[in-house]
C-alpha cells in the first residue's frame, strides 16, 4: 500500500498540533513548514530528499537532503529574522517555522555539513492520535 505522505502529515498537524492554550488556530501551518523544508532542499541543489516520520510523524519528522550543506556560521545566522542566503528569499521562513513549532510545544533544529547534507528535525510532543 502506497502512503500519501502529504495526507498523512496533514492529519498529524490537524489532529495533533495544538498551541499551549489547546486551540488549533495554526494547525495548517505544520504542513506548510514541511513543504518549505522540501523546497529549501530543492533550492540547495539536492538530488535526494528524504522525509522520515518517527512514530508515524507524531514524535519527530526529519527532512534530509544531499544538497550543498551549510557551515556553522550560516547555521547560526539562519534563525535570525530576515536573514537569507537565497537570491529571492525574504528571510522569514526559518524564524517563523521555528516559532510556530515552539508554540506547539515542539522544536526545530538543523544539522549540516558543507558539501554533504542538511537535516532539519521537527520534534513534537508525543500525541494521542
Amino acid at each position: 500500500m502506497e502512503l500519501n505522505i502529504w495526507k498523512h502529515l496533514r492529519n498529524i498537524f490537524k489532529e495533533g498540533f495544538t498551541t499551549k492554550d489547546n486551540s488549533d488556530k495554526s494547525h495548517g501551518y505544520g504542513l506548510s513548514i514541511v513543504k518549505e523544508l522540501v523546497e529549501n532542499s530543492i533550492d540547495a541543489k539536492s538530488t535526494i530528499i528524504r522525509i522520515e516520520l518517527i512514530d508515524s510523524g507524531v514524535k519527530e519528522i526529519k527532512v534530509t537532503d544531499d544538497g550543498v550543506g551549510m557551515d556553522k556560521d550560516e547555521l547560526s545566522k539562519m534563525e535570525q529574522l530576515f536573514y537569507t542566503s537565497k537570491v529571492k528569499g525574504c528571510g522569514v521562513g526559518v524564524a517563523l517555522s521555528k516559532e510556530i513549532i515552539r508554540l506547539h510545544n515542539g522544536e526545530l533544529s538543523y544539522n549540516s555539513v558543507v558539501g554533504e547534507y542538511t537535516e532539519a528535525v521537527i520534534k513534537l510532543p508525543i500525541l494521542e492520535m
